[in-house]
């Protein structure tokens, strides 16, 4: 009888360390990919995050230089938030104006958020309406996104 006890006694406590471990595996891979990302900027010159956030680009952009680090799918939705105006777009609206998933557009628009090219607004509790930031307007002048009488 007591061996049938500690048999599940040990089975239980592997059980939950298990299931510890099962519930720390996010954890750890947010860990080593901060990591990584850290790793790679330090290896690249210390140029990371930051300097997307002080939006160094856009203002070089401005006045003729390198241009804002966004990419592809970033420099479609720009174009897309250009052609919303002033009364905004879902990214559901732009996914479908786009062809593209609704989770990858939102992703985007939240990428274009972080660097203050776009902004959002919620008009009901739920969903967002996405626009241009001040930022976002001049960087999409500085590319042509408006027409000529559109420009400031």
């Amino acid at each position: 009888m007591a061996t049938t006890d500690l048999a599940l006694s040990i089975f239980f406590l592997i059980f939950v360390a298990v299931f510890v471990l099962i519930g720390l595996i996010p954890f750890f891979q947010e860990i080593s990919a901060a990591l990584r990302k850290f790793l790679a900027t330090a290896e690249e010159g210390g140029k990371g995050r930051e300097d997307v956030l002080r939006g160094e680009g856009v203002d070089s952009a401005r006045e003729g230089g390198e241009s804002a680090p966004i990419y592809g799918l970033e420099v479609m939705a720009l174009r897309g938030l250009a052609r919303a105006g002033r009364k905004g777009i879902s990214f559901k609206a732009m996914a479908a104006d786009l062809n593209l998933s609704p989770a990858t557009v939102k992703k985007t628009l939240e990428s274009l958020g972080t660097k203050r090219l776009a902004r959002y607004v919620r008009p009901f509790p739920f969903g967002r309406h996405y626009y241009l930031s001040g930022r976002g307007r001049d960087y999409a002048a500085v590319l042509g996104f408006f027409p000529r009488r559109l420009r400031r």
